[in-house]
Formats: C-alpha cells, structure tokens, sequence
C-alpha cells in the first residue's frame, strides 16, 4: 500500500499520547494530490482517533533526536480542525493542516514538505499536496461473551 497522508499517521499518534478524553475513531478514506505532479494517491480504511472534547484545544509536542513535532487539534462543534509540524534545529520542514466537519465526516487538507538546504543537494525534493476524503465512525465491536 502507498505511503498514507502524514495526517492520518500523527492523528493515531495523538490519541495515544495521553489525551484525557475520549476520543471518537472514525475510519477514513481519501485521495492525495501532488501538486508538483498532479500524481493522486488514494488511502482507504485508515484509522484516525479524534478527541472528543466540544470547544477545545488539544496539544501534543513530541521530541524524537533533534527533531520536535508539535500537533495541535482545535475542536468546536462543527469541525476538528488539526495542524502538524515537524521542527529540526529550528527550522519548520514538515507542515500539515487539516479539517474534519463534524456533520458530514468531509476532510480538507494541505501538506507541505521542506527538506533542508543539504538535503535538497543530495537529491531529496519538496513534497506539496493537498488531500480531501470521507470520515464515518468505526464500528462499534462488541466484546466477547464470557465463558460459562
């Protein structure tokens, strides 16, 4: 399977960083758009974990080496409105935005990469896209009976 949107990827790293609430899972499908290359991606069945909290900020800020991510949701009643960014030694090299309308599942979104100055030398290119697709809840699985 093609690479997923980094949205979707950190949205499941969130929920499990410990966030106090709880958090509505929703199973979603999109396609991807490289603007560069107009070349479409398309995920399906991919597990997001938004939390549930109505008129709330949520913040997550992660340090992985020298890297820090800092993931930020802003909740209201009609949208979940998500922002990534990936920091190294100061400079923004990873930025995701992103909305989820709470009454149709609609997800909007934007990604911008920006490697750093040495490694576009070295080959590796900006990656711009902008994704759109459709959330439901995930079902609801029932827990197995108990043995008598």
């Amino acid at each position: 399977m093609k690479k997923t949107t980094g949205l979707l990827l950190a949205a499941m790293t969130l929920a499990t960083q410990g966030v106090q609430a709880e958090n509505t899972d929703l199973i979603c499908s999109m396609d991807e758009i490289n603007t560069k290359t107009n070349e479409v991606t398309q995920t399906t069945d991919v597990k997001v974990s938004v939390p549930d909290q109505s008129s709330r900020n949520v913040r997550a800020l992660t340090y992985y080496n020298s890297d820090r991510i800092v993931e930020q949701w802003e909740i209201t009643p009609t949208h979940s409105n998500y922002r990534y960014r990936k920091m190294v030694g100061g400079d923004i090299i990873k930025t995701e935005t992103s909305s989820i309308e709470a009454a149709t599942g609609r997800v909007l979104g934007s990604m911008h990469y920006d490697p750093s100055p040495y490694l576009r030398i070295r080959g590796h290119k900006e990656k711009e896209s902008t994704f759109s697709g459709q959330c439901y809840l995930a079902p609801v699985t029932a827990a197995p009976a108990a043995a008598q």
